[in-house]
């Protein structure tokens, strides 16, 4: 018995009148009219394959998912998928910067964005003024393109996650950029500084926000949606809710911020921590959607010469005071609700009081070792630093001969080479 041909396996499948190419007209449930088109090929085994693939895509199609082909398709599709995931704002936030950074590419396949595309958008980056100060000629950081390159790759591995790339389709390694020392309140500073923000600051509001970033370590968004019943004053604990990775936690009220919100709420009433000054009737959840205790922050600072005193600084300022109070690193991590320990040890500064201590320490055992040795001018082993040793003189002697002998031989070589030459 002849086997049957593929054309009559699949009847879907045929060639029009004066034409190799094959066409197909495919009837699926999930739609009205038959699907038809070409296949763009002459060959019935890539046509078969062709066939197969269509198919499989209007049955994705049919129960709701669809095949992310362009970064514009992937972007919406992370917006809209992540939604009760993380946060409205990151949401808008990382849309924004894909919009803003990559929008002419939003038309461009998943595949397009190699190593090398990757790297040249970079250099774009950078090479790029700020935007708000281009008149001082400021150009884009190091940090910042970091920053807008990670999100990026956030992109890149949900598509991995969802499984419409087997894999991310570049490697960029971060730049690596200088660090500075960022300003934070020394522990003998905190007396000063809170004291400070009580004469500087406007209402109750930024005070009580700031002895939260200081004692708790709070971030800004956190702050505003504060609330007293979020307390448990038996426990002596904090448990902010909605936190930004990390889940809920419990944090541990230290005795001052405690006696401190006893005061500023001695019937332990429910309700916001914060409450925003506005003219406007709003609602209790749009009050403090503009609430920033930034200025306070600032001026309070330079009241003890701390500049460049920010929000998160106060954050910072949590974690290197802990510590600088040999907490482990670890226990950092879980009260600054941090994923990766790693994030955590870059909010801690640097601990150059105790490379001074050190130092001196060093000074003083020298001293114990070596009394009456001063470092600052050198020891001779003669008394008289003009006496030379004849031994010493001859072979000195002897020394330059033999490098004058050296020069002489290097001379004649290269006469002899351009000679050759």
């Amino acid at each position: 018995m002849a086997k049957p041909s593929k054309r009559n396996k699949y009847k879907c499948l045929f060639r029009k009148p004066g034409s190799d190419i094959i066409h197909y007209k495919k009837k699926l449930p999930s739609l009205d009219k038959p699907l038809q088109g070409s296949t763009h090929t002459t060959d019935w085994d890539v046509a078969i394959l062709v066939l197969k693939a269509i198919c499989d895509q209007w049955a994705l199609q049919s129960v709701g998912i669809s095949t992310i082909k362009t970064l514009g398709e992937l972007v919406e599709d992370w917006y809209t998928t992540m939604d009760g995931s993380v946060s409205k704002r990151y949401r808008e936030d990382l849309k924004l910067t894909m919009e803003v950074n990559f929008g002419m590419l939003f038309d461009k396949p998943l595949g397009y964005f190699k190593t090398a595309v990757v790297r040249k958008l970079r250099n774009i980056y950078l090479n790029r003024l700020v935007r708000g100060v281009n008149l001082s000629g400021k150009k884009c950081s190091k940090g910042g393109a970091n920053t807008t390159f990670r999100q990026l790759k956030t992109i890149f591995l949900y598509a991995v996650e969802m499984e419409y790339i087997s894999s991310v389709p570049y490697r960029l390694k971060r730049l690596r950029k200088k660090r500075h020392r960022r300003p934070f309140v020394r522990m003998s500073q905190l007396s000063s500084y809170l004291g400070a923000v009580d004469r500087v600051g406007r209402g109750k509001g930024s005070p009580l926000a700031i002895r939260l970033m200081l004692g708790l370590g709070l971030r800004l968004s956190e702050v505003r949606a504060a609330r007293w019943e979020w307390i448990d004053w038996d426990v002596k604990t904090y448990t902010p809710d909605g936190a930004k990775s990390g889940g809920d936690v419990g944090l541990p009220i230290m005795e001052w911020l405690l006696e401190y919100l006893r005061l500023a709420n001695p019937t332990k009433a429910p309700g916001p921590m914060i409450i925003g000054r506005t003219l406007k009737p709003c609602a209790e959840e749009e009050r403090n959607k503009n609430f920033n205790p930034r200025t306070t922050v600032k001026k309070a600072g330079l009241l003890i010469e701390v500049p460049g005193l920010t929000n998160h600084r106060l954050r910072g300022t949590f974690a290197t005071l802990l510590g600088r109070s040999n907490v482990p690193l670890s226990v950092i991590q879980m009260l600054m609700r941090h994923e990766d320990a790693n994030t955590t040890n870059l909010y801690m500064e640097k601990d150059l009081d105790r490379l001074e201590e050190a130092t001196i320490r060093f000074q003083t055992k020298l001293n114990e070792v070596c009394p009456g040795v001063d470092l600052l001018r050198p020891v001779f082993l003669t008394d008289d630093p003009k006496e030379v040793d004849p031994d010493d003189e001859e072979e000195g002697d002897a020394g330059d001969e033999d490098e004058e002998e050296e020069e002489e031989d290097d001379d004649g070589e290269s006469e002899d080479e351009e000679e050759f030459d």
